[in-house]
């Protein structure tokens, strides 16, 4: 897929090693989605996992905070836990960060972070609008039925390779595949 241009989007630097999973809501299966990924490539490919939200946590000493300033906040998660990062841990991605930033920094707190993954690294990041700054090897949207989706989720939903439901996520690791350091579907 070419990256799509108008006249509200800017150029976008392209990740290859990036899997983007965004979604219409909570519990639609963006999570457990990249579980399956992480556990499906982990001995083939060293896998980091990013979760990116506008949500401020106190994580207390569960997770060590490398980095905060006014735009945002990394953790890194060293714990299996209840929490999506917890659960990407757990799942066998090694680094694992959550990562606080809204719109304004999400960019760089994503660059931040991504170099924190190494250079020989795939990434799978859990985030609702980072396409809007980066262009993914691959973005997977999943799609609830439930509430109206906003204009946001629309936009992203229609820049994404892939769209499914949550009853689909199940079915879709073997749809996508790494290859020579790029996400593939």
């Amino acid at each position: 897929m070419e990256n799509k241009k108008d006249t509200n989007q800017i150029i976008r630097p392209s990740f290859p090693n990036l899997l983007l999973i965004s979604g219409s809501g909570r519990d639609t299966g963006k999570t457990r989605l990249g579980c399956m990924l992480i556990r499906r490539w982990k001995k083939k490919a060293s896998i980091a996992a990013i979760k990116i939200s506008p949500h401020k946590h106190d994580f207390g000493n569960s997770m060590l905070k490398l980095f905060a300033n006014e735009g945002y906040t990394v953790w890194q998660e060293r714990n299996r836990s209840w929490k999506d990062s917890g659960k990407f841990f757990e799942a066998g991605a090694d680094p694992v960060f959550y990562v606080e930033a809204g719109d304004l920094h999400m960019y760089a707190a994503f660059t931040f972070t991504a170099a924190l993954c190494g250079n020989n690294r795939m990434i799978i990041c859990e985030s609702g609008g980072l396409v809007n700054f980066v262009k993914p090897g691959v973005l997977v949207f999943i799609q609830s039925f439930e509430g109206l989706p906003s204009a946001k989720k629309e936009r992203v939903k229609a820049m994404a390779d892939l769209v499914i439901t949550s009853e689909e996520v199940h079915t879709l690791s073997g749809k996508i595949e790494v290859d020579h350091g790029k996400w593939k579907l």
